[in-house]
């Protein structure tokens, strides 16, 4: 692949020729002898005598605009202008005319097919020995790729710049010294101080614990980064804030310097405490509630004990006094229906203090007080005609709830005998 030359090659180039030109033309050397240059220049060469009729294009100029060399000496050199570039092209022209030269001059043309594009001009002006114009010779370098470059390096500028600005995380760039160089509007807000106060300000005095910049400095060191480093720092009034800091040291010229993310972490940092504050408070409470279930455990078993110490001295009081009393109301002379009465009383004095009675009802809550009182007397062997007798009732109304309370209990099995299974709850 041919190599081209480069935009500082053609302009060293151009200069030699120029220079060679004016010693030639001084000379009264006629233009022929110097076409063997400029037909080998690599960039475009066109002479116009004084009325702006072309006499001379190289091959490079010609092509750039659309033509070959035989195709355009003769004709004025406006076909390779619009019609709106001329005014200005007018204003090159005389301006060479006038002062002999032209130096860097950014000139629009215009190609065969009607596009346009740009080029930076050198011209100089071909007198004869009495210094009257002959000619104007112009050099031609098409920048068409040099202002793409140049647009797409201020795209690409315009794009970080933008990204570097609007990022919600501040970024600065700063020596190791703590000299600020850059830094984006996040951070400006973020700091309190404005833009020039930035630049003259010493990055150690934002840190609340100085020693915590030493250690930044010599982690960057050692790693050549620091990731996720929270510190407390301080604004312009003073007021402090944490930050979150990810640190990559790199070189630029001569020096190191660190690019710098910085995020506020205040709020975040606020709730955690608040947090850790709040878990407090409840661990505390959770302690109190343990002592107050302690207390209340002591309380209920004190509750317990005393409620066990009345039962026992009812059931004492019953057993000892008012049963005894009942016995020898029935050996007296009594009709039947007065010992029926008797016995049913002394049944149900039996049911209240008898423990059975409350272990059949909480393990059966199901069962009728009906119910209970007969499997009271099941227990203690009454047929089922004794329990008839003693509870006013019908025997087949006693075998009926018998077998409800069979049901309830679970007794399945006819052959199994329910007073086993009462006397199995005691």
């Amino acid at each position: 692949m041919i190599r081209r030359p480069t935009y500082e090659e053609l302009e060293q180039e151009r200069n030699e020729i120029e220079k060679e030109v004016r010693e030639y033309s001084g000379a009264g050397v006629a233009l022929k002898q110097f076409k063997t240059i400029f037909d080998k220049a690599g960039w475009g060469v066109g002479i116009i005598d004084i009325n702006g009729n072309l006499v001379y294009v190289n091959e490079t100029f010609a092509q750039m605009h659309g033509y070959t060399p035989e195709s355009v000496i003769g004709k004025d050199f406006s076909i390779f202008h619009l019609e709106e570039q001329m005014k200005n092209v007018e204003r090159v022209k005389k301006e060479l005319e006038q002062t002999g030269s032209l130096t860097a001059e950014e000139v629009w043309h215009k190609r065969k097919d009607g596009t346009s594009f740009p080029t930076l001009m050198h011209g100089t002006s071909i007198k004869d020995d009495k210094g009257n114009p002959l000619y104007l010779c112009a050099t031609a370098i098409d920048t068409t790729e040099q202002k793409r470059t140049e647009q797409a390096l201020r795209e690409s500028q315009l794009l970080y710049r933008t990204l570097f600005e609007s990022v919600p995380v501040g970024i600065g760039l700063a020596t190791v010294d703590g000299q600020v160089l850059a830094y984006n509007d996040t951070m400006v807000q973020m700091t309190g101080y404005s833009r020039g106060e930035l630049n003259q300000i010493d990055l150690k005095s934002t840190y609340q614990h100085p020693e915590e910049r030493a250690l930044i400095l010599k982690q960057s060191q050692e790693d050549g980064f620091v990731r996720d480093f929270e510190v407390k720092l301080k604004r312009k009034d003073g007021t402090p804030y944490y930050a979150s800091l990810n640190i990559t040291r790199f070189t630029l010229g001569a020096n190191d310097v660190l690019l710098t993310l910085a995020q506020d972490v205040t709020e975040r940092r606020h709730a955690e405490q608040a947090l850790r504050e709040r878990e407090a408070a409840l661990r505390t409470q959770a302690d109190e509630i343990q002592k107050a279930n302690s207390a209340l455990r002591v309380l209920l078993k004190r509750a317990d004990e005393d409620k066990r110490d009345i039962e026992k001295h009812v059931l004492y009081n019953v057993k000892q006094l008012v049963m005894p009393c009942v016995e020898k109301m029935k050996k007296s002379d009594l009709d039947a229906e007065q010992i029926s009465y008797l016995t049913t009383l002394q049944s149900r004095l039996n049911d209240i203090v008898s423990p059975f009675s409350y272990t059949l009802s909480n393990k059966y809550l199901n069962l009728t007080p009906t119910e209970i009182q007969v499997a009271n007397l099941v227990k203690e062997g009454k047929t089922t005609k004794e329990i008839a007798a003693l509870l006013n009732l019908s025997p087949r109304t006693v075998e009926c709830h018998r077998g409800s309370v069979r049901r309830k209990m679970g007794i399945k099995k006819k052959k199994a005998s329910l007073r086993t299974q009462l006397l199995s709850l005691e």
